[in-house]
């Protein structure tokens, strides 16, 4: 009689994050679990049976002697062994789409006293998904708060966008920015103006603050012609982007003029002479002043002529 022990074994994925084994890998915390079935597969009895899985810290196959149990068996003729174990995904498997090749896998290895080691691999599918959000708002306009409008040059405008990281991967080298805004800034703790080389975690956000001086150009063209002035700010990064999003801020034209005449001469007896003789020559002083540009002009007029 011929001698020939032998053994198969095969790996498989029960399950990913409870989709069952069809399901992906599409968050950190996905919970990859598999099934190593060794079966005898010669004619003889099998000894010092072991089953090794380096990704599977919780690998056990007796479920019913307490504590992992991976090695010493005996395994019969025909017969069979299972082990169950689970990898709990991490961050840098979607950071690195698996190490680059867009899945989670990995190698079991059974052993025996009479035959030679023999190993199967599994693949669990990691689906990334990077995004980027950008929303951009305005937090105060002269003094007035957010509803307020630009109604004189000098008006400061301050800003607030917030950029946040609404995928699945970690965003690096996220930058921001935002022509209008020459103080832009991102981060409020390290010196100077901060608006890239950022990373921006899972779930996670970041402020920029930024402010915009009205000129009188602003009112005088009333805002380039539609009525405000408005900005776009953008976000970037390595991983996903760009996206942008803009905010218009009110302009309040009122074009108005106040004028003040006065007398400052009679006869050459000040403003308060009389008319006493033909020939009396009265100087007057008229002085306009433009309210919205807070610009004061004045002339004067002898006898009806303006100087």
């Amino acid at each position: 009689m011929d001698v020939a022990p032998n053994f198969s074994i095969t790996k498989s994925v029960t399950d990913v994050g409870g989709d069952g084994p069809a399901g992906s890998v599409d968050e950190a915390a996905d919970v990859v679990s598999y099934s190593i079935v060794l079966t005898n597969t010669g004619n003889q009895t099998l000894t010092g049976v072991a089953v090794s899985d380096p990704l599977l810290t919780d690998l056990d196959c007796d479920a019913v002697t307490p504590g992992p149990q991976t090695s010493g068996f005996t395994l019969a003729v025909g017969g069979s062994l299972t082990c169950t174990g689970t990898y709990t995904a991490t961050q840098a498997d979607l950071d690195t789409n698996g190490g680059g090749d867009g899945d989670i896998d990995n190698t079991a290895t059974g052993s025996t006293a009479q035959v030679a080691d023999k190993s199967d691999s599994a693949e669990a599918p990691i689906s990334v998904d990077p995004r980027i959000s950008l929303s951009k708002s305005v937090t105060d306009v002269g003094g007035d708060g957010p509803s307020g409008s630009v109604d004189a040059a000098g008006d400061v405008v301050s800003y607030s966008i917030v950029v946040a990281n609404t995928g699945n991967q970690t965003l690096t080298s996220v930058a921001v920015a935002d022509p209008l805004l020459t103080d832009l800034d991102c981060d409020a703790v390290t010196p100077g103006l901060q608006t890239s080389g950022l990373t921006l975690a899972v779930g996670g956000s970041l402020t920029c603050t930024g402010t915009y001086t009205a000129i009188q150009a602003d009112i005088d063209t009333n805002g380039g012609g539609d009525g405000d002035i408005d900005n776009t700010a953008t976000a970037t990064s390595v991983e996903a982007g760009p996206v942008s999003d803009s905010v218009a801020v009110p302009i309040n034209t009122d074009p108005h003029l106040a004028i003040v005449k006065s007398i400052t001469d009679v006869g050459g007896d000040g403003p308060a002479g009389a008319v006493d003789a033909a020939g009396d020559v009265v100087s007057y002083s008229v002085s306009y002043t433009h309210l919205r540009a807070h610009e004061t002009k004045t002339r004067i007029s002898v006898c009806g002529v303006w100087l």
